[in-house]
């Protein structure tokens, strides 16, 4: 539970040491998250997963002041959170939908939100 309150997501298995035990007992990482989830506050689950979305916003400032490195040379951890929160977009379009939301002038995409025509 550690690891998904710090990635604010389920991890990749090659993020979470215990993988392999949790797979062989519950049938995969997803399985046991949703019962944590039914017997837990939902809403605490929520608010750290929005919490590591906002930080989205810092990563796209950050990339204003240098070229924005292509979606292969971040972090495996940084593209993760880039599929998880955004969706199958292709990286600059999730880019610019962070800026375009944390600047509070346009939609908000993947991870279940839908887009808005502001």
């Amino acid at each position: 539970m550690e690891i998904i309150a710090a990635l604010g997501r389920l991890p990749d298995p090659t993020e979470f040491a215990a993988t392999q035990a949790v797979v062989e007992r519950f049938g995969s990482l997803k399985r046991p998250f949703a019962v944590i989830r039914r017997i837990t506050d939902e809403d605490s689950w929520e608010s750290i997963a929005r919490r590591r979305r906002e930080d989205m916003p810092v990563y796209t400032a950050l990339a204003r002041f240098r070229k924005r490195p292509a979606l292969a040379q971040l972090p495996l951890t940084l593209q993760r959170d880039m599929k998880a929160f955004f969706g199958r977009l292709d990286y600059p379009s999730a880019v610019c939908g962070v800026a375009n939301v944390s600047a509070g002038i346009g939609p908000v995409f993947g991870g279940g939100m839908s887009a808005s025509t502001s």
